[in-house]
């Protein structure tokens, strides 16, 4: 699936907005289910963000990394080799330039304000991000919210055009080519990531707003998955959610959780072509 751009930048819009959803990388079993954490079952485990084949240093990831909507915001990070970084925030809230001091530990990039002021001017004065090579791209993935990431690839939206469209950090020098193959995940957050596209019909609502879609477990599906509506513009806004999952079907909501049933005969799709190596 190649997305447009313009598609692209209004779906980052809602993410933003939207403060990128929850996380549910943690699914519990119960009854039979896998179910999101927080609606029928208790949370899951943190996701476990090292990965032992990482071996970056920080002079590997120095340069300049964006994100964005292509218009209305923009935030720039700018790394140094010597572990020196400066944020750069326009239509944000807050915005500025602010001073930040760098560490790598595995694959986790820590950002600390590097004095009083800068750290009194910042939203947040520590942040961590997970490094995540993929081809000649170099993304810096918010650890709080890793799922938004496997999310955006599941729906396209990754590997994106412009460095400029997208909620996640990307370097600009390695956005000149589009990266094959698969973004070189920790083992938790990979899983999330399917190696193929899937399409499936939903059934009937029930008295809940929910219903089931023919694609599970044994497709590699999850609970905490987005699906789209097959040919919806913008994609996030028409995304569904996946709040259990059965061996070969999927139970889902509309993620604005709108009280709005799931109509029936919808095809929904989720997912790329991105092969595991063998």
């Amino acid at each position: 699936m190649t997305p447009c751009v313009a598609r692209l930048g209004l779906a980052v819009v809602v993410a933003w907005l939207a403060a990128c959803g929850d996380t549910h990388e943690g699914a519990t079993p119960v009854g039979g289910l896998d179910v999101v954490p927080g609606s029928s079952a208790p949370a899951g485990e943190p996701v476990e963000l090292e990965s032992r084949s990482f071996s970056l240093s920080l002079a590997d990831l120095a340069g300049t990394y964006a994100r964005g909507n292509g218009g209305s915001w923009s935030d720039r990070l700018v790394l140094e080799a010597d572990g020196g970084a400066r944020r750069m925030r326009e239509g944000c809230f807050p915005s500025g330039d602010v001073a930040l001091a760098a560490s790598l530990d595995g694959r986790v990039l820590t950002l600390r304000a590097a004095t009083s002021e800068a750290a009194s001017a910042a939203d947040d004065a520590t942040a961590r991000f997970v490094v995540v090579p993929w081809g000649r791209r170099t993304y810096l993935v918010d650890a709080r919210e890793p799922s938004e990431f496997t999310r955006a690839v599941n729906a396209g939206l990754e590997p994106r055009p412009e460095a400029w469209n997208g909620t996640t950090f990307v370097e600009l020098r390695g956005c000149a080519t589009n990266p094959r193959g698969r973004p070189d995940l920790p083992p938790d957050l990979d899983v999330l990531v399917l190696d193929h596209a899937l399409h499936g019909v939903t059934a009937h609502a029930d008295e809940v707003y929910e219903t089931w879609v023919d694609f599970g477990r044994e497709d590699g599906v999850r609970p905490g998955m987005r699906p789209v509506l097959a040919h919806a513009w913008p994609r996030a806004e028409e995304a569904l959610e996946i709040v259990a999952v059965e061996p070969h079907r999927s139970r889902v909501r509309f993620v604005d959780a709108a009280q709005r049933p799931v109509p029936a005969g919808l095809t929904v799709e989720i997912g790329q072509d991105l092969p595991r190596e063998p």
